[in-house]
C-alpha cells in the first residue's frame, strides 16, 4: 500500500513523524522526501486573467480586411498559448486546425510564472500598460 504525507508547515511535521513511526515494517519500505509542485497558484491565476483583460482591452489587430479591432481575453488566452507554450495541429479531413499544445490548468507553478514572464515581456514591448498588483510577486515566485 502506498501513501503519501505533504508536510505544508512546522506545524505538521509531528504528525507526519508519528505516522511514520507507526507504519507497519514487517515488509521493507520506502520513505521518500520531495519537494511539492503544485500546480498554478491563485495568485497566477488570478494575475494572468488580470493582464489578459488589459491585453484585450489596449491591443487592436487587423481583421482579413484590414480593419483593426480588438479580441476577447480568451481569444488572447489561446494566442498566448499558442505562442508561448506550443501549437498543436489537428488534421480533419485535409484541413489542417491549429490549437495549443498545453492547457494552462498544466503547469506548475514555476512552469506559470516562466510565462507569466513571457506575456509580461511580449506585451510591455507591444506597449500594453500591465498592472502590478500586489500579489505580483507571489505570483512570479519572488515573494
Amino acid at each position: 500500500m502506498e501513501e503519501r504525507i505533504n508536510i505544508q508547515t512546522a506545524d505538521s511535521l509531528p504528525d507526519a513523524i508519528a505516522r511514520i513511526l507507526s507504519t507497519d515494517i514487517t515488509y521493507p519500505a520506502e520513505i521518500t522526501i520531495q519537494k511539492l509542485n503544485r500546480k498554478r497558484s491563485n495568485s497566477q491565476n488570478s494575475l494572468y486573467w488580470k493582464w489578459l483583460t488589459e491585453i484585450s482591452q489596449q491591443m487592436e489587430v487587423p481583421n482579413e480586411d484590414g480593419v483593426f479591432t480588438k479580441l476577447s481575453r480568451e481569444d488572447w488566452h489561446d494566442l498566448c498559448r499558442m505562442k508561448f507554450l506550443g501549437v498543436k495541429v489537428i488534421n480533419l479531413r485535409g484541413k489542417e486546425f491549429p490549437r495549443p499544445a498545453k492547457s494552462t490548468k498544466q503547469l506548475k507553478v514555476g512552469e506559470f510564472a516562466e510565462y507569466l514572464t513571457e506575456i509580461e515581456s511580449h506585451f510591455l514591448q507591444e506597449g500594453v500598460r500591465l498592472t502590478f498588483p500586489q500579489e505580483y510577486g507571489l505570483a512570479m515566485g519572488k515573494s
